[in-house]
């Protein structure tokens, strides 16, 4: 074969080998198929190290750390029987490619256009990574400027509420008639135990986003955690009609007791804010397959069908006319799906068919006594 048709050859097979390097995404599809490329290149064996090499390789780690080609013919660490060479360029050091056996002056040039397309590929990856690193970090920034900025509104509601009894019952103690008390004294407890719940779900939001939720899982009667969540929630009823439906069997389901509460209590919460004053609120266990079902259902109005995709997105709020029932900053249900995943369960919403919303979540391994 001629020169100069060998030269065409290998010019072709460069070229496809760079267009091919184009549809790649992902560290580890790019050396994958750089490697497969030096290996067809040189018929000789080849190993791409990423990142830094392991102590034991000391050609490796002194070609990573001194950006040489060394080895095999070169003249640090001749004796080798690789030869390697940085995968580096001026933004970063990518790894080193050890190629066994000694390459000819061709072949080491091929190999360095092929390195030359593989780092590019890297730094063009890198790059991305950051961009989308960035990206995601702004888009973070502005949640959390959001969520301060919520907490600010949200705690000014209720806050002023339990100052603004406090301060009348204080100020007017012997004149205040027994009933006006009371009311007084329900409007109080209820903020408060508005604000309870919403720092009892801002702490776990914080542990899921750092991953600090910790799953402490014990045997539990659904029952009983079905009437302590609705002996928590009971008094936030106002004029809804809160109806429980027991199961017909003992469930048993190895759950957090603590965080299942919490999820419930959210849904009930949840439908109490957002439905109409005299809807009723249905809270229902069953049985499903493996699966104790946990079902908070409504007649309320239900949900536009645009939305309930985005129910259980994080800062995530119904618009409705009411703003009263606005009140929270959208962290409830978003909380309520990252609790029952951590459980092994899953978690739905939809309309139902008596005019109001379904929240239903799902927890597998139940047993029944």
């Amino acid at each position: 074969m001629s020169t100069a048709k060998r030269n065409e050859e290998l010019t072709s097979k460069l070229y496809k080998i760079g267009g091919g390097f184009l549809d790649l995404s992902g560290a580890e599809q790019i050396t994958q198929y750089g490697k497969k490329c030096l290996t067809d290149l040189t018929k000789h064996e080849v190993e791409i190290i990423c990142g830094s090499p392991p102590e034991t390789d000391q050609v490796a780690l002194f070609c990573y750390y001194h950006s040489v080609n060394c080895g095999t013919g070169m003249a640090d660490y001749n004796e080798s029987i690789y030869s390697c060479f940085p995968l580096c360029s001026k933004n970063a050091a990518h790894g080193v490619i050890k190629i066994e056996g000694k390459l000819t002056a061709e072949e080491c040039s091929l190999v360095k256009t092929v390195i030359s397309q593989i780092t590019l590929a890297l730094d063009r990856e890198m790059m991305a990574s950051l961009e989308e690193e960035n990206r995601l970090q702004a888009e973070k920034e502005k949640l959390r400027s959001s969520l301060l900025r919520s907490i600010s509104h949200d705690l000014r509601t209720p806050l002023t509420g339990i100052a603004g009894g406090a301060d009348l019952l204080l100020s007017n103690f012997n004149e205040i008639n027994p009933e006006t008390m009371k009311s007084v004294l329900n409007d109080i407890s209820s903020d408060a135990f508005w604000l309870s719940g919403m720092v009892e779900n801002l702490l776990n939001m914080t542990r899921i986003q750092d991953g600090r939720l910790v799953i402490k899982k014990n045997c539990e009667v659904v029952d009983d955690i079905i009437g302590e969540a609705v002996s928590k929630i009971i008094k936030q009823k106002k004029d809804h009609k809160l109806i429980v439906e027991k199961a017909d069997e003992m469930l048993l389901v190895p759950m957090d007791g603590r965080l299942i509460i919490q999820v419930l209590i959210n849904l009930i919460d949840n439908s109490f804010k957002h439905t109409r004053d005299d809807s009723s609120v249905w809270v229902k266990v069953y049985r499903e397959s493996e699966n104790a079902v946990f079902e908070i259902a409504d007649n309320g109005g239900g949900i536009r069908e645009d939305k309930i995709d985005k129910l259980f997105n994080s800062y995530y709020t119904v618009d409705d006319n009411n703003s009263d029932k606005k009140l929270g900053i959208g962290l409830g249900l978003n909380i309520c799906k990252s609790i029952v995943e951590a459980h092994g369960g899953k978690i739905t919403a939809e309309n139902n068919s008596i005019g109001g919303a379904s929240f239903k979540f799902y927890l597998p391994e139940v047993k029944v006594k």
